[in-house]
């Protein structure tokens, strides 16, 4: 945001976005003035938080004067970097697809087949 204040005597700047006052740079907000009265207030990166009602205001003996303006920030959707799905190689059938990636189809759906031998299950006496 920028402006240009004159006056005699030579103004004191105040920003403020809101009700809140900037008093000194950090490290995304700087403030920069030179001798002939062109002011710029820079908010690098700015971010949706920054959105809101900035007032510059310059006094000195014979008063004081302000500007308001609205910043709104707009920021562009990204789409998340999802991995691509994976290719499956078609089967003669359903069961051969599932089984060539290492799923245990008959386990899932027929609870008395087991893959593991006879006895090789121990119930947990902490179950």
């Amino acid at each position: 945001m920028e402006c240009r204040v004159t006056g005699v005597p030579s103004p004191q700047i105040f920003w403020k976005r809101e009700n809140e006052s900037f008093t000194h740079n950090t490290d995304r907000i700087s403030m920069h003035q030179d001798n002939c009265g062109y002011l710029c207030m820079i908010i690098q990166p700015a971010m949706k938080e920054d959105a809101g009602w900035y007032t510059v205001s310059a006094k000195n003996e014979a008063g004081i004067v302000s500007s308001t303006a609205r910043l709104d920030v707009h920021a562009l959707w990204q789409q998340p970097n999802l991995p691509k799905p994976k290719k499956v190689r078609p089967s003669t059938s359903r069961y051969a697809a599932l089984t060539e990636r290492g799923l245990d189809v008959k386990a899932a759906f027929f609870p008395d087949y087991s893959t593991l031998p006879p006895g090789g299950l121990v119930e947990s006496d902490d179950l």
